[in-house]
């Protein structure tokens, strides 16, 4: 049998070796935005830096088996973000309204996660405040999944309805276990307010459900110029299960000290070391995913950059973790660096050759400016520390305003499929038609 789904204790992760490929399949990408019911479109307005915005995240919500997409609108027409409820036919349905995800509001970024750890994936929304008016402080959402099909939103009693009280920023978001203390934690990073103290960053310590603004006491930014904060994530880069926070940011120069690297010292604090590490180099950081690239067993870091070098700005970056808090970055050599306009960015091995690809939306300007309509990327690692791109041949074709890229196996194939959302322009599901065989091998586990 080609794949198989299991539910297995977390020990019985533990215990579990690698599921090796025998060899890899060509990887085809099929456009099924329409078949599967997703074509809608972003539309916003109003704010601060809205042509940064629009975005897609996944989880599944109901707990059914099969993923479910949550998609921002923008707030334009009177439109509430979609919550797209897969059906399991390859078709998914928008029940937004019906889980009480009615706020008509301008958003601008979502992460999942379980906060009160009662098994349902919960949202949090970054808004700037409703559709229709000025943009507005305390707008972020954090909705509760009550486990019966509805969510609440639940963000000012957890106190993180607001980030910065005398303006509406709050660009990026993340989950994550910094203190190791079995609950979800969470970090909200800035863009418009960064200068010069990065107050639109905060640190929500998560104290039994409720969250407690300890920014200053982790010190993440003593002695750190400010950081126009695109992307951020929790990741355990050191292997000794404190998660490091990866911070891309954006306008590295004179006004911006662009994206770091922040060291978890598993006392409550956090160190930069980007210095020390060797990375941070570059110049626009907008996107970024992590992955085991050259499979030594380390993670390693992808970030996405703007490539005109006739301005100096060169491109993507690719950190290989060589050693504990120390990189070294070989994007040039790998054949990643020329990604457009980069935007979001996504870690798969879609071909299931256990080497891990990346695929990168991208696109700026109007039309006629350089990056406009700007193809998305896919490059397929070729096992030696360099990678082909195949967006086009493979169809995973799209030109246009991308922001986010996220992965998900909608059809339960056992293979990674495609989602791009893009700024005031319409979502794309991509499906990968890899084929079925003996060398195609997967495994899904659910952790109970």
């Amino acid at each position: 049998m080609p794949g198989t789904s299991t539910r297995l204790s977390l020990f019985g992760l533990l215990v579990l070796g690698p599921v090796v490929s025998a060899g890899a399949a060509d990887v085809t990408f099929s456009n099924q935005t329409v078949a599967a019911g997703v074509n809608v479109t972003h539309s916003t307005s109003g704010f601060a830096q809205v042509q940064y915005s629009g975005g897609a995240t996944v989880g599944d919500f109901n707990g059914d088996g099969w993923q479910d997409l949550f998609v921002l609108s923008g707030g334009n027409n009177n439109q509430p973000d979609r919550l797209f409820i897969n059906n399991g036919d390859g078709t998914f349905t928008n029940q937004a309204a019906a889980w009480n995800l009615t706020a008509v509001h301008k958003g601008k970024a979502a992460c999942v996660g379980d906060f009160n750890g009662d098994g349902n994936l919960d949202l949090y929304v970054l808004s700037a405040g409703p559709a229709g008016g000025a943009a507005a402080v305390g707008h972020h959402k954090l909705y509760r999944n009550n486990g019966n099909n509805t969510f609440t939103n639940v963000a000012a009693v957890a106190n993180v309805a607001t980030v910065n009280p005398n303006y509406p920023d709050g660009w990026t978001c993340c989950f994550g276990d910094y203190d190791r203390d079995g609950d979800l934690d969470l970090f909200v990073g800035g863009f418009s307010t960064n200068a010069p103290s990065n107050i639109g960053s905060r640190l929500f310590r998560n104290d039994g459900g409720l969250f407690t603004d300890v920014t200053n006491a982790s010190q993440l930014f003593i002695g750190v110029g400010p950081i126009a904060l695109q992307s951020a994530s929790f990741s355990d880069m050191t292997g000794d299960g404190y998660p490091e926070l990866l911070l891309v940011g954006d306008f590295k120069g004179a006004n911006f000290v662009g994206s770091r690297y922040m060291h978890n010292n598993g006392d409550g604090t956090f160190s930069d070391m980007t210095n020390v590490a060797d990375c941070g180099d570059e110049e626009n950081g907008m996107g970024q995913c992590r992955g085991d690239f050259d499979n030594d067993g380390r993670l390693d870091w992808y970030a996405t950059s703007i490539f005109l070098p006739q301005i100096g700005w060169t491109g993507n970056k690719l950190y290989r973790n060589v050693a504990d808090d120390q990189f070294d970055e070989y994007g040039v050599s790998a054949g990643v660096v020329d990604g457009g306009y980069g935007w979001g960015a996504s870690a798969v091995d879609f071909n299931h050759d256990t080497w891990l690809d990346i695929a990168e939306t991208n696109g700026d300007s109007a039309s006629g400016g350089t990056f406009y309509q700007e193809q998305s990327y896919l490059y397929m690692n070729d096992g030696d520390n360099t990678f082909t791109e195949r967006a086009v041949t493979s169809g995973l074709i799209h030109n246009g305003k991308g922001r986010s890229l996220v992965h998900l196996d909608y059809d339960n194939d056992g293979d990674q499929d495609v989602v791009i959302s893009a700024n005031n322009e319409p979502l794309n599901l991509y499906r990968n038609d890899l084929p079925f065989s003996q060398t195609t091998h997967w495994l899904r586990i659910f952790l109970d």
